[in-house]
């Protein structure tokens, strides 16, 4: 999908397209609440992997338009360390769903 993406946002307004990710992407994760069995589960896990990929090029080209070229590493990796700190992080969902349940938790 980052292959596609990236090519969108070349063609497309980087803007819009990441707003339009952040928000396909929100609403998938709140929807997956509902979910019912695996396969509506499944589904919306996996749009929200799509969408989640459309914002990284537009992140990326948006970070090389707009800090200038002194300052782009630094803003590179403030940008990658999201990635980072959200790994070990993630790992307080096992708590999270055992005290609020899976649904809450989304």
């Amino acid at each position: 999908m980052v292959l596609f993406s990236g090519s969108a946002s070349d063609l497309l307004n980087r803007k819009t397209l990441i707003c339009a990710s952040a928000f396909g992407y929100t609403l998938s994760i709140y929807l997956s609440s509902f979910a019912t069995d695996f396969t509506q589960l499944f589904v919306l896990r996996l749009a929200f992997g799509l969408l989640n990929a459309v914002s990284g090029p537009c992140s990326y080209s948006l970070i090389t338009d707009w800090i200038p070229p002194e300052s782009r590493t630094m803003a590179y990796s403030l940008y990658a360390l999201g990635t980072q700190f959200g790994g070990p992080i993630s790992t307080l969902n096992t708590s999270i769903i055992d005290w609020l349940g899976w649904r809450a938790t989304f």
